[in-house]
């Protein structure tokens, strides 16, 4: 359930924002150097855009004050979420199915919002679909030593995540598709090293896409498929080149970094307006669609990308603090792949979660689950370096 002050928040964030003194204390960023970089680095977030609004007070005083909100709220929840998971780590499973548990009764603001043009799977895609990943989370992080679990809870990732994607439920689908693949292959590698990892990801990278272009392709294209994402793959230049894929269904996730590179140094804003609807343009040509004016929804620039839209209104030094943020994230994610242990495909949901909604999710996901969810993922890193004696 989401209130508006100052944009839209949670009752959840309001009350431990509340809360603050009695669960924050300075030293802990202090003793922690992970904490301290990644704090440090969202913190310079908020720095760079009370900067953009201070030297640039001829646009809309309050949008600019909702632009720095979402990313306050980020760096709350992200403190809370990493300094609970410290002490207890157990919270992450039970934040798992609280998450699960409330989808049915407190609906996704931001899914209802594109719903409003989206085709008609959207209730499979924003409503069911997700809710049986959560299902399948919450069974993997509750039942951890059951052997039968433990087996073959890999290949049942792999195969909800397949079905996502035909489904047309990408967001959703890939992170436990790439997860249980790449842990698939650790698991079943008996001299494990980075080389041999390397070699494995390669050859399940190789097959992935020979599932694409030899099976959901062709059967596109003869009208077997016809729906999820079939339409956006019919409009594609080249339907067997993934990329091209992600140009038309992902068109305003590539639309903000165009704008960045127009204003690289110190970008637009925070929701400026799209000058002469230059973006939308562009967006309906990815698209193969023709432009009209009247089917602009809403005339700033369009941004479907947390790392795209932050850099197209705060310019480069939100893009390389995104960048060291997540330079921090994959070089945690090495001892994952050194020393796998029972929470490892978890962790790799995470990451594939993050990479995907960096590049692909709205810029409120930030504040919603993106900095939960690196909470979470570095919470589960240093307990496997403390667990396998890593300094």
């Amino acid at each position: 359930m989401m209130v508006n002050i100052g944009g839209e928040m949670s009752v959840s964030f309001l009350f431990i924002a509340a809360t603050t003194p009695f669960w924050f204390k300075g030293r802990y960023v202090e003793k922690d150097r992970i904490l301290a970089k990644t704090f440090k680095l969202i913190l310079s977030l908020i720095v760079v855009q009370c900067l953009w609004a201070l030297f640039h007070s001829y646009t809309d005083a309050l949008t600019q004050l909702k632009g720095i909100m979402v990313t306050v709220y980020g760096l709350i929840q992200f403190l809370f979420y990493y300094l609970a998971g410290s002490k207890n780590p157990s919270i992450i499973k039970w934040y798992v199915l609280g998450t699960f548990v409330s989808s049915f009764f407190f609906f996704d603001m931001i899914a209802l919002r594109e719903a409003e043009v989206i085709e008609e799977y959207t209730m499979w895609k924003f409503q069911i679909y997700p809710r049986i990943i959560m299902a399948i989370l919450c069974i993997y992080l509750f039942f951890l030593k059951n052997k039968i679990i433990n087996n073959y809870i890999e290949i049942v990732f792999v195969a909800i995540g397949l079905l996502g994607l035909a489904t047309g439920s990408r967001s959703a689908g890939l992170p436990p598709l790439l997860a249980g693949t790449v842990i698939l292959l650790i698991k079943r590698s008996r001299n494990l090293n980075l080389s041999v990892v390397r070699k494995r990801l390669v050859i399940g990278t190789l097959f992935l896409y020979a599932l694409y272009a030899l099976v959901y392709v062709p059967n596109v294209l003869n009208g077997s498929i016809s729906g999820g994402n079939s339409t956006q793959l019919l409009k594609a230049k080249d339907p067997y080149n993934p990329l091209y894929l992600l140009m038309v269904g992902r068109s305003d996730a590539v639309t903000p970094f165009i704008a960045f590179f127009d204003k690289p140094i110190f970008g637009w804003g925070y929701n400026t307006k799209d000058p002469d609807n230059k973006y939308h343009r562009i967006n309906a040509l990815f698209q193969q669609n023709k432009f009209e004016i009247e089917r602009v929804r809403y005339d700033n620039i369009p941004g479907h990308s947390i790392l795209g839209f932050y850099a197209c209104s705060y310019g480069i030094l939100t893009f390389v603090i995104f960048i060291l943020l997540m330079k921090i994230v994959l070089k945690k994610y090495t001892y994952f792949l050194k020393n796998p242990d029972d929470m490892s495909l978890y962790a790799s949901y995470l990451l594939f979660g993050l990479l995907w909604s960096l590049l692909f999710n709205p810029m409120p996901a930030f504040k919603l689950t993106w900095t939960v969810n690196l909470a979470f993922f570095l919470v589960l890193s240093n307990y496997n370096i403390i667990k396998y004696g890593k300094n």
